[in-house]
This record gives C-alpha cells, structure tokens and sequence, in this order.
C-alpha cells in the first residue's frame, strides 16, 4: 500500500473509533436513565400502558410512580417486512409486526447497538477491500 491508500485507511479508521465512542456514551446514557426510574420505582420498571404486564421488572405506572418522563412510554411497531427493517430488527431487538413499549433509555441504547453494527461492518468492508 502506498501513503495515500495508508492515510484513507487511517481517517476511516479515526471515524469508525469516534462512532463507537458516540455509541458506547449513547449506551451508557441510556443505562443510567433506565437504571434511575427502575430504583427511585421500588426496582420496577412503570410502564404506561392497558396490555397486561408479564415481566416481574415491570409494573403499570400509577399515583405513586416517579419520573415517568423515563419509564416505558413510547410504543413502537415496525410494519414493513423490507430487508432493510429485517436488518434493524435484527440489529436493534425490535421485533416485526409486534408492538412493544419502550423507554427513552432504550433509545439510547437502540441507537449505540445500531452505531455499534454499522462501525463493525463498514471496518469489515475497509479490511475486505483493503487486503492485498
């Protein structure tokens, strides 16, 4: 390889590593909000919803459950059956066609594994097309 193929390497490779810090501090940020409501609620998860809770990390939200700005209450359902939603449902945990509830925090933390995924498999192509 020569310098210039060297120094295109070398910037995709700085970029890719502020990408995976971006994601590692999404992570984190969505760890420590999800962890905050689940102490200051008894160890319960307060979920906004009428659907049956079925998990024990979880309650319904009621008059005495605190910061529900942070607690699951943002529903989502991804639809299309594309091969680029497959992809993202993979990625982020979000199963097709089901609805789920989620909180903030695992925004956060959807969006650091869907960083995470994209930095892995662009330094794949780079290592792939790279090689001699």
């Amino acid at each position: 390889m020569d310098k210039k193929e060297n120094n295109v390497i070398k910037t995709i490779s700085d970029t890719l590593n502020n990408f995976e810090f971006l994601g590692l501090i999404l992570c984190i940020i969505g760890s420590i909000l999800n962890y905050f409501v689940f102490i200051v609620n008894g160890g319960k998860m307060p979920v906004l919803s009428d659907k049956k809770i079925k998990s024990s990390f979880h309650s319904k939200a009621d008059e005495k459950s605190r910061f529900l700005i942070f607690a699951d209450w943002i529903k989502i359902k991804l639809k299309s059956k594309s091969a680029s939603m497959k992809f993202f449902s993979g990625v982020s945990g979000i199963p097709l066609g089901k609805e789920i509830i989620v909180s903030p925090g695992d925004l956060f933390i959807f969006a650091s594994r869907l960083i995470t995924s994209f930095c892995f498999v662009i330094g794949i192509v780079v290592v792939i097309f790279t090689k001699k």
